[in-house]
């Protein structure tokens, strides 16, 4: 932000569980005057090498997909820009979405490739976690689902449900926003999506937090109404409970719902490096009842 022509850093946003700088529209610009560069494009142009090297040399399982994750656009402009220039900002950084995005299936070979949108922040604006809610709920729906429209169909696509991760605490461990009473929120967005998206969606992940093996937590998992050719994936994977935890919430989840996938929580991004086997070893490792055959 501190970098794009147009915007000028104007205080201090309080989140709640960390501060951001908030910036604006600079004196005299106009919002067409706003130049994002992103980067997304850029990264993983410059990852694949890396990836197809480990592909070609065995390292990587054949048909694996190379993810390229961002974030919607409110999960940065809902953050990052203060309230009153939020509306006009908005369509100038998809614009610069979509011509990142085109890049990628430009230069990259799309039927290696998925994309990922993460949509973090938007739970933060729903929950009320960080002040009165600035934009109507629908607002929020249509921005989650419109991001599927900039992805070429050629890409796999999936979304991330996410309450945040941001590393807070002296462990270094991410945190929520605040904390899911359970997943209802999670159930209408990815219904929402699975009703008005322009385009397939191959998986939606949703996070399960380590205290949550209880019914009611998983119970709103009966409205969910996904299509016939998305995944579901549970985030229950925990590092500090293992696969006796990870087990207790699958049997919990498998009396609401059925044939899903499991994850982390929230990706192993905020997870010390040395970890990382032993999550990639949990996924294995853990056993998700058959679906029920017809």
């Amino acid at each position: 932000m501190s970098a794009t022509p147009g915007l000028a850093e104007c205080g201090t946003l309080d989140l709640g569980y960390i501060e951001v700088p908030e910036f604006g529209l600079a004196d005299g610009a106009r919002p067409e005057d706003v130049r994002f560069e992103l980067g997304y494009d850029e990264e993983g142009i410059a990852a694949w090498p890396t990836f197809k090297q480990l592909l070609d040399q065995g390292v990587i399982r054949t048909g694996t997909k190379f993810q390229i994750a961002i974030p919607t656009a409110l999960a940065v402009v809902g953050v990052f820009i203060r309230a009153e220039d939020r509306s006009t900002l908005v369509p100038e950084y998809e614009k610069r979405l979509a011509v990142e995005i085109a890049n990628i299936a430009e230069k990259l070979p799309t039927d290696d490739i998925a994309l990922q949108w993460d949509v973090a922040v938007e739970f933060g604006l729903l929950e009320g976690a960080f002040g009165p809610m600035p934009l109507p709920k629908e607002v929020i729906l249509d921005e989650i689902v419109r991001m599927s429209s900039y992805v070429p169909e050629s890409i796999e696509m999936g979304y991330h449900l996410c309450y945040g991760s941001a590393p807070t605490g002296a462990d270094g461990r991410g945190r929520h926003f605040v904390e899911p009473g359970d997943t209802s929120l999670l159930v209408e967005v990815a219904n929402a999506i699975s009703q008005r998206a322009v385009r397939p969606i191959s998986w939606i992940h949703l996070p399960v937090p380590i205290a949550r093996d209880d019914d009611a937590y998983f119970q709103p998992l009966d409205r969910l109404l996904l299509r016939p050719e998305t995944t579901l994936y549970l985030g229950l994977l925990h590092e500090q409970d293992g696969a006796e935890g990870a087990q207790r919430r699958i049997a919990t989840a498998a009396r609401h719902v059925s044939d899903f996938g499991v994850g982390t929580e929230c990706g192993m991004l905020s997870e010390p490096r040395d970890r990382i086997p032993y999550l990639l070893r949990l996924h294995r490792d853990v056993s998700v009842p058959e679906p029920a055959r017809p």
